[in-house]
């Protein structure tokens, strides 16, 4: 005879309630880790042998949960978005996938963030670093920066090649998107396709590249000796002269002093000054921004939310908890 506190652990008596499932769904959508979710099963059954499952049970019923979205993405994220546009007819989204129904590419735009745009769309803070779904979709969040220098989301992206033409798709649904004309900046970083997508589709946007960036590559592109007798004067340089001339001229010196007038990366640099130096931007209106450490700083924020089992996130689990977590943001 198996002991009443032991049954539980037999397989013909395990079994996860439907009650449970839907507990545990709900708990999983608010990004309660699984092992939490075990003990308040635990709490509200009265103790772990009387929940009728094992810890295993669960996971593995978590595991097949996922797995059953595989495959289903572009009918899921559509299904979600329609919802959403049904609610507030200003929703926009665009989605394209496979012949297998995977997700390739998606945008989308709430109606506050298209809003806010007209409001704050001078300057757009753009970055492709944070992946957080089983496929390795780049996430792509275009931000601002309000009235009270918080941070805002204006748009969102999903992007399945990090390509010119991927860039160009996005930039032009973020086009269709917003009320007005394209932004008079666009912050990002040194990658080439991006650079090609801004100038074909917003022409006369500047786009300034990240200060933070490139600074912080100086430690790893630079000879050691050099980086560590010279950065000094580099970094006064960068950022203590607002005079165009006396900065080319200290930058030269410094070079020339350094023994790097030769050094390919130091030059590509130099040749992209405008771009990115202080003294040759001051003039344009950034919204107090320099760098994309604010979409970083963002994601610090979203990933609050959605960090739990990243590598195993379904798409359309991903955009919920990211829409949870914007609905946060706008809160706080």
């Amino acid at each position: 005879m198996t002991p009443p506190e032991r049954v539980h652990f037999m397989r013909s008596h395990r079994h996860i309630s439907e009650p449970a499932k839907l507990l545990t769904k709900q708990l999983g959508s608010a990004d309660i880790p699984t092992h939490k979710n075990i003990s308040i099963l635990e709490v509200q059954s009265g103790g772990m042998e009387k929940i009728g499952f094992t810890k295993k049970d669960i996971y593995n019923f978590e595991y097949y949960e996922s797995d059953l979205m595989k495959n289903h993405d572009v009918e899921l994220v559509t299904e979600y978005f329609l919802a959403e546009q049904k609610n507030n007819r200003s929703f926009y989204f665009k989605i394209e996938g496979d012949s297998n129904d995977r997700l390739t590419r998606c945008f989308w735009a709430d109606a506050t963030s298209r809003r806010a745009y007209g409001f704050y769309g001078d300057v757009v803070v753009l970055d492709t670093t944070f992946n957080t779904n089983r496929y390795g979709l780049p996430f792509a969040p275009m931000l601002g920066v309000n009235n009270h220098g918080q941070t805002i989301v204006l748009a969102c992206a999903f992007l399945s090649k990090e390509t010119t033409e991927s860039f160009i798709w996005m930039f032009e649904e973020f086009k269709k998107a917003i009320p007005s004309g394209g932004p008079k900046m666009i912050i990002t970083d040194q990658d080439a396709a991006m650079a090609r997508a801004i100038f074909e589709v917003f022409p006369t946007t500047f786009h300034r590249l990240c200060i933070w960036h490139i600074t912080t590559k100086f430690s790893d592109k630079l000879p050691r000796a050099a980086y560590e007798e010279y950065w000094k004067e580099f970094k006064e340089t960068i950022w203590e002269i607002d005079n165009i001339d006396e900065f080319e001229e200290k930058w030269h010196a410094i070079v020339t002093k350094s023994g790097l007038t030769d050094h390919l990366w130091l030059s590509s640099v130099f040749d992209l000054r405008k771009s990115w130096v202080p003294a040759y931007v001051k003039h344009l209106f950034s919204a107090g921004m320099s760098s994309s450490q604010r979409a970083e700083g963002s994601h610090a924020f979203f990933k609050q939310y959605i960090s739990r089992r990243n590598s195993r996130n379904s798409l359309i689990d991903f955009i919920t908890r990211f829409q949870m977590a914007f609905s946060h943001q706008r809160q706080k």
